[in-house]
């Protein structure tokens, strides 16, 4: 199982970008000033824990191809 996780804190108002959906308007990750709607989509996957499970993945799956 690889799991990404992601800290940060909900904003006291609607903060509307030009993308996103769902908690994205509210949600600000740590160590950003935007929230997930205010980035754009190269930003968000810096912070996505999506793409964090996803490195961890590929990560193991490039040295698995070694093994066997």
């Amino acid at each position: 199982c690889f799991k990404g996780e992601i800290v940060g804190e909900i904003t006291k108002e609607v903060r509307k970008g030009n993308s996103g959906f769902g908690f994205d308007p509210i949600f600000k990750p740590q160590g950003s000033d935007k929230t997930f709607a205010e980035m754009s989509i190269e930003e968000k996957n810096m912070y996505s824990h999506r793409a964090r499970a996803f490195r961890e993945f590929a990560k193991w799956y490039r040295s698995f191809k070694r093994i066997v």
